[in-house]
Formats: C-alpha cells, structure tokens, sequence
C-alpha cells in the first residue's frame, strides 16, 4: 500500500512540472518572438524631433503656463516609465513635461482614479523638459502597469525596440504600498524580457508629498526619508538580485507650484533625476542581424521544447492510467485489511 501511495504522489508531481513547464516555455517563446519580431511595426516613431522645434512656434502651448508639448516624433532623449497599475506612472510623466496641481488643462497622459487603470496601452509624447522655455527636448513613453494584459506589455516591446534608444527607465513606486513578491517577479520578467537595463534605471518614490500636512504626518509617525530610501534600496537589491544600488528619488507630481517648499522639493528632486540621465549609458534595443538570428535560434529551440512537451503529453496519460491501476491496488488492499480485522474480531469472540 505504502509503495503504491508513492508512486501515486510522484505521478501528481511529475504531471504539475510537465503543465507548468509546457506553459512557461511557450509563454516565453511567444514574448521573445515578439521581441525580435518587433522592429517591424510601429514606423510612425521614427520620426526624429528637431532641438530647434521647441524655439520655432511649433509647440503646443498652454495658456498661463510654460508647458510645450511637440506631437508626432521623438527627441533624442528617451525616458521610460514602469511600474505597478496605480502607482502614479501618468503623472509623474505628466509632470517630466510640465503639469503641475496648478495646471489648468489635463496633461499628455491620462490618469486613472482608484481601481481604474489610465493607461490602457504603451504611449509617449515629446515636449520641454519640465515644460520650461529653453530646456533639453525629451519623449516620455508611459507605459500600462505590470498586471495589465500580456497584449499590453507586448505593445510596449514594440514601441520600446522602435525607439531603439533609451537614456532611462523610471520605476514608480508607491509610497505605503507593499515590496510583493508579485511585484518582485514582474520586475524580473521586465528585466529578461529587455535585457540588461538596471543600470539605467532609477527609482522614483510617488505619493511622497511636501506639503505641510504630509510633513507634519511623518513627522508624528516617524517616517523618515532617508530612512525610507535605505529601506526600498536593500530591498530593490534583494528582491531584483542586483549588486548596486539603484538612485531614489522623491517627485511629487502633484506638488503645488505656488508653494515655495514643494517647488523647491521638486526641482531638487528632478535635478538630481537629470544629472544621472546625462551620466547613464544608452540602454540600446536588439539589432536586426541579432534579430534574424535570434529568430532562426527561437524556431530551432521551439520544435525541441514542441516534441519535449509532447514526451510529457504522452508521460501524462502513461500516469494517469498508473493512477487508475493504483487505485484499483489501494482499493483490493483497503478490502483486504477490513476483510482481515474482521476475522481477527471473529478469533478473539470465539477463541477467548
């Protein structure tokens, strides 16, 4: 009885790691053919902006305010946001290009309210950095949060490897939200998914806010700031298993511009953001000769894991029949033992 329990335990082992190994190897073929397949679509983001744009007129203005926005190309400098849904990707990208809680229109990048997600696909837009008159051009791309669809995240490669260039990744993160474990492993599939970009990435703290009444908050529940940020880079090391630590920086997107301290804040905040874009090495997207062969690689690899998976197909229904049979021996096994107490009752009854 003992080794047919076993050998039933090893069989629902083995059929778990077949499924999960079937789904995951073509999960990632899929997202990786995709990779490479990618370069092909969206040509209309090649158009490259012009510095001399921003200094012609031909910019959206907004009344009151400095914000310039240029439509329809891409400025040399490229940043890309990241993060969870509702972490404040939007705004803060909003605010790269100028608005403000004093912004009397809607920025570039709409903004999602409660469980209601913004951003429902990958998208840039190019302008002024911080929306100022005489600032650097650069092209924001946001981006929907890691638990959106694998259609969303596959747009995003797209336009990512059609950018083909980007200076850096920005990673939101909630203040007061949780380091899952879930968060941990979509970070991970962004990481192998576009290769070595750690090193261009930065963290920005949102909903981290300088007004009077947040400061006095942490203040009675100690909550300190560099405190915070020793914290979130020990855990950014551990959890994404990284040997350095990553810059973190404090941008309140929703800062109140008429107030001195939350202005000052944030350009403080956004200058230390800038210095490190200037130093950071261009995170470069897969060439085409890699492409065609990574293609060629992916195709081979597929048809081996194709005829490995169907093995386990086969191994699966080989299982399931040792399932039935073993308990049809666990059940003759059950009778035999009840059959056997019972006798041994009828002995004691009439033998003592």
């Amino acid at each position: 009885m003992c080794t047919a329990v076993t050998v039933c335990d090893l069989r629902i082992s083995r059929e778990r790691l077949c499924d999960t190994m079937c789904k995951i190897v073509i999960i990632f073929l899929f997202v990786f053919i995709s990779l490479c397949c990618c370069s092909k679509r969206h040509g209309e983001v090649r158009q490259n902006c012009s510095s001399t744009i921003l200094r012609q007129g031909a910019v959206q203005n907004v009344r009151y305010q400095q914000q310039s926005l240029v439509q329809g190309c891409v400025f040399e400098r490229k940043i890309v946001i990241v993060g969870a849904q509702g972490s404040g990707k939007s705004s803060l990208g909003n605010s790269f290009l100028g608005w403000s809680l004093n912004s009397l229109r809607p920025g570039p990048f709409p903004v999602g309210h409660g469980v209601e997600a913004g951003t429902l696909m990958s998208s840039y837009s190019s302008g002024a950095w911080l929306g100022k008159e005489g600032s650097p051009g650069v092209t924001i791309v946001d981006t929907p949060g890691f638990n959106s669809s694998f259609e969303d995240m596959e747009e995003l490669v797209w336009l990512l490897a059609d950018l083909e260039e980007v200076d850096l990744f920005v990673l939101v993160f909630k203040h007061g939200d949780r380091f899952s474990s879930e968060l941990a492993r979509s970070l991970k599939t962004i990481g192998r998914l576009l290769g070595s970009i750690w090193r261009n990435t930065v963290v920005v703290v949102s909903h981290w806010s300088f007004d009077a009444p947040s400061r006095f908050r942490r203040r009675n529940t100690r909550v300190n700031k560099n405190r915070y940020e020793e914290q979130l880079a020990d855990t950014l090391k551990e959890k994404l298993e990284i040997d350095f630590e990553m810059p973190i920086y404090f941008v309140d997107s929703h800062h109140n511009n008429l107030d001195r301290i939350e202005k000052r804040h944030f350009e403080s905040e956004t200058a230390g953001l800038w210095k490190f874009l200037q130093n950071a090495w261009t995170w470069k997207s897969i060439t085409k000769p890699d492409i065609d062969q990574a293609v060629r690689d992916v195709k081979r690899k597929f048809g081996e894991l194709q005829e490995k998976c169907s093995v386990f197909v086969e191994e699966k229904v080989l299982f399931r029949d040792l399932e039935v049979e073993n308990e049809v021996k666990i059940d003759a096994q059950n009778s035999l033992i009840e059959f056997m107490r019972r006798q041994i009752d009828h002995m004691k009854r009439t033998c003592l």
